[in-house]
């Protein structure tokens, strides 16, 4: 089984054990994972030894924190980097965005979605950012079947122009696949927007009861050339 070497940079210390949990859970890379607390404790294990990917695991993300990253590339020492935050502001997406061989994984994420672009980009594979940087929130908002389905009332954790992070009740009726209709107020201007999507992903929330699931927002036109390719 081949071997890549990942160096992860924490926030927080439960974060830590879980990252490791997820690279030891690989089925076709053996990953050697080292978890570090310090940025300067960083910096010497990636100047002592090459590693195959350079992991920030953060709460709150703002490019200040990853000023050490442009410093240690201008000094020759290259490394891939897969950022993984809840929160962070425009500037920190475009930081991203711009830099070579880098790439911002919000949380909640999936192991597979984790594995994979780990996969990808400490085997030199190319990986393209998120077209659309995602922002948190903590509105309310509701979904449902489409066209006619029963709303249920969910939380947005993240929102983005392409698609939406939300927080629903185990009963909410919806699997990974099915065609949604979702509202949400949005305070800043005073009125309800709707949107229609795909839920592209799930994930059970065990200890709450509750399903993290991912939403694509999509147009009317996509969503009945779907609808007519599914009969």
């Amino acid at each position: 089984m081949e071997e890549k070497n990942v160096l992860v940079l924490n926030e927080k210390t439960e974060d830590a054990a879980e990252l490791e949990k997820a690279y030891a859970n690989a089925n076709d890379i053996n990953y050697k994972v080292t978890s570090v607390f310090e940025a300067n404790h960083a910096v010497e294990a990636l100047k002592d030894s090459p590693q195959d990917l350079l992991v920030f695991n953060l709460s709150d993300f703002s490019k200040k924190k990853l000023n050490a990253v442009t410093d240690l590339r201008k000094l020759g020492v290259d490394f891939p980097l897969l950022t993984i935050a809840d929160n962070y502001d425009e500037e920190a997406y475009r930081f991203v965005k711009n830099l070579e061989d880098s790439v911002l994984l919000n949380k909640p994420y999936k192991k597979e979605q984790l594995l994979s672009l780990s996969k990808k980009m400490s085997t030199g594979q190319f990986v393209a950012q998120r077209q659309f940087p995602r922002f948190e929130t903590g509105e309310k908002a509701y979904v449902s079947l489409y066209p006619n389905g029963e709303p249920s009332q969910v939380e947005v954790k993240d929102l983005s122009k392409g698609g939406a992070c939300i927080v629903a009740p185990i009963g909410v009726g919806l699997k990974q696949g099915d065609v949604v209709k979702f509202r949400m107020y949005l305070e800043n201007v005073g009125r309800n927007h709707h949107f229609s999507g795909r839920v592209i992903w799930m994930d059970l929330i065990s200890d709450e009861g509750s399903y993290y699931m991912g939403l694509k927002f999509m147009s009317d036109s996509e969503i009945f050339k779907s609808l007519l390719s599914a009969r």
